[in-house]
């Protein structure tokens, strides 16, 4: 059913998952400046973060797979999946990067 701007229409689950996404959306901004400010990360780990880009490593990708097309060489690519890397922070290590 249309909820029309009525909260009393609304679950109280899709009210838990709204308040979850703006967290997550603060300390996601928060820790973005603070690890651009400070350079915390190096090399190719930077991608999302303020100032960071994605152009370089894309480059090389993409000139490592001409290469490959062109002299007939096999290629292995290794991805990395860190969706879950942050469920792992310590939170008394993160309480301390937010002050």
């Amino acid at each position: 059913m249309d909820w029309q701007c009525d909260i009393t229409k609304t679950q109280l689950i899709i009210l838990l998952d709204t308040m979850r996404k703006a967290v997550i959306k603060i300390l996601t901004n928060r820790l973005s400046r603070i690890m651009a400010k400070h350079a915390i990360l190096k090399g190719n780990n930077f991608a999302g973060i303020p100032g960071g880009s994605m152009e370089l490593p894309i480059k090389i990708m993409n000139m490592i797979l001409e290469d490959a097309k062109e002299n007939n060489k096999p290629v292995w690519i290794l991805l990395q999946d860190l969706s879950k890397a942050y469920d792992r922070v310590d939170l008394s290590i993160l309480r301390k990067a937010m002050k």
